[in-house]
């Protein structure tokens, strides 16, 4: 995996080396701009196919597990991810990225603003996108699906 666009900023200077796999440091030697740009790149291409809907979760029951295309440190508010569901929820679901912290998947409602996912809120070879917030169930973080299937 190479680059993460969740680690540069909207603040151009402080970009010169937020990202170990690019590197726009003023004065750089002319030798390390072609790195810096495939870099860059790879960084926007892994960013594409993670939100894109080609992700595929794994796991079964209850426990959905994703790989990224993307080198994430930690969970962080804001990540997304575009993903095809292995099979159809059967409760209370998590969702385990990388092998990072396991995280409830929850959505929101009209009426109530949490609740868990239920029983084929997701559904075998769905496609669904789901967004982090670590302030989410009382600041323990959840996955927030963003369009849970309507019975």
């Amino acid at each position: 995996m190479a680059g993460n666009v969740y680690l540069w900023e909207t603040t151009a200077a402080n970009n010169d080396d937020a990202d170990g796999d690019v590197n726009w440091s003023e004065g750089q030697l002319p030798g390390t701009i072609n790195s810096s740009a495939r870099g860059m790149m790879a960084a926007v291409a892994g960013w594409l196919k993670d939100i894109n809907g080609t992700l595929a979760t794994g796991g079964s029951s209850s426990a959905y597990t994703v790989t990224s295309n993307t080198a994430y440190p930690a969970l962080a508010t804001g990540i997304m991810l575009g993903v095809k569901a292995n099979h159809s929820s059967t409760g209370t679901s998590t969702l385990t990225l990388n092998a990072l912290t396991t995280k409830y998947i929850i959505k929101c409602t009209q009426a109530t603003a949490e609740l868990h996912i239920v029983a084929n809120n997701m559904k075998a070879t769905g496609n669904y996108m789901l967004r982090y917030d670590a302030d989410a169930l009382g600041a323990a973080g959840a996955w927030i699906l963003l369009n849970p299937t309507i019975e």
